[in-house]
């Protein structure tokens, strides 16, 4: 038995294919901003509390941190999109 199907039967709302298909869509993006603020505390952990005196490092950590920083703009604007259509 799949996640939705299940969903669907224990939920008194039932949503038309189109909501579903939004509520995903909202999922999907939420799941995406949590990952990426456990990565960046996880960069954080590893990068700048080892070796903070290395330059090299906070280089690193730096270009880590803009690349997470343009993934979280797009799955804000994808979790925006997505509530906006509800």
């Amino acid at each position: 038995m799949s996640m939705s199907s299940a969903v669907s039967e224990v939920s008194v709302f039932k949503p038309t294919n189109e909501l579903s298909e939004v509520f995903g869509e909202t999922a999907e993006a939420e799941i995406d901003l949590l990952r990426i603020r456990k990565i960046r505390a996880w960069l954080y952990d590893t990068h700048y509390f080892t070796d903070a005196a290395l330059p090299n490092r906070l280089t690193e950590l730096n270009e880590s941190f803009a690349k997470l920083e343009r993934y979280e703009r797009r799955a804000f604007s994808r979790r925006k999109r997505a509530l906006r259509a509800m």
